[in-house]
């Protein structure tokens, strides 16, 4: 594994720093805007876990299939990002309606499947830097 290290660390580091910041700025963008909109919170109560990026990047990774795994944390922030960008034309138009009660639903929809689709794709990515790193990871929004 030590050879590889340097492979992986580049992405992992990426895939951790994303997964602390980003994400978590989007899942707490989310239930403000749940909020608004008066609909319950489906907030998953987070395990204990690792809290923060330093807990994460100071352990050792487990996992040996590099490649597999940085596929697949390049692809979920990929998709996040690909989702968060819907997730704000979404916004967008809505806001032309004035507000969410007074737009279409097709354009409620497609912001609820932006949603959701981030939160998949966020939970993706939680599991695989846990399955890499070999320990639980405490996200608010995430299971």
């Amino acid at each position: 594994m030590d050879e590889l290290d340097g492979l992986a660390n580049p992405i992992l580091m990426q895939g951790v720093a994303f997964l602390f910041n980003e994400v978590k700025e989007i899942l707490a963008e989310r239930r403000k805007s749940r909020a608004d909109r008066k609909e319950p919170d489906d907030t998953p109560i987070p395990s204990t876990g690792l809290q923060t990026v330093e807990e994460v990047l100071n352990l050792k990774p487990k996992e040996v299939r590099l490649n597999d795994i940085n596929e697949e944390i390049k692809h979920c922030i990929n998709m996040i990002e690909r989702y968060r960008k819907n997730q704000r034309y979404a916004e967008a138009a809505i806001q032309q309606y004035g507000n969410i009660f007074q737009a279409p639903p097709i354009k409620r929809n497609e912001l609820e499947d932006a949603e959701n689709s981030i939160q998949e794709y966020a939970q993706r990515l939680k599991d695989t830097i846990e399955k890499v790193y070999g320990h639980k990871i405490s996200i608010i929004g995430l299971l």
